[in-house]
């Protein structure tokens, strides 16, 4: 049983599923020290506040904890994204030019915050469950975390089908 959203649901879970007797491993692109991108860390200022996001599943939505803002540098220009969970250690949940393709719909990647400065190294960035199964219930990133370039780094698609 799980609880999300506000909603219950029940998750059952088969040990001679051939998608799990059959699983391989995560596919994943050859890490790049390139992929280490820096910026300007902006902490979300006052009261917590939240950003709303859909889910994966149409109807469901998330209220994220609301960390700050990340401007980075990147060749192609800087980018501003909203990062979510806890200011001290915050996530960024993101889309990229290939996502669907070689990668999920959306990854997440954990930052590291220095003072004003925030580092993502995207060689860490992962699947959620919502990359593994077309019933999962995962948050979708905020607005306008797309990065217009091919992201080559991290966790790479793993094909999901309907059971």
């Amino acid at each position: 049983m799980i609880r999300r959203t506000g909603r219950y649901a029940l998750r059952e879970l088969a040990a001679d599923n051939p998608r799990l007797v059959g699983f391989q491993g995560v596919p994943t692109f050859v890490h790049d020290e390139g992929w280490v991108l820096r910026g300007e860390w902006t902490p979300a200022a006052g009261t917590p506040r939240t950003v709303r996001v859909d889910g994966a599943l149409p109807g469901l939505v998330h209220d994220l904890p609301l960390a700050g803002t990340a401007v980075l540098d990147h060749p192609t220009g800087t980018h501003s994204l909203l990062l979510t969970g806890d200011p001290t250690a915050p996530v960024l949940l993101f889309t990229d030019a290939q996502s669907t393709w070689q990668t999920p719909a959306w990854r997440t990647v954990p930052a590291s915050v220095t003072g004003d400065v925030v580092e993502i190294d995207f060689s860490r960035a992962v699947n959620l469950p919502a990359g593994f199964s077309a019933h999962a219930t995962c948050p979708r990133p905020p607005r306008g975390n797309h990065l217009p370039f091919v992201v080559s780094a991290g966790e790479r698609r793993v094909e999901v089908t309907a059971r």
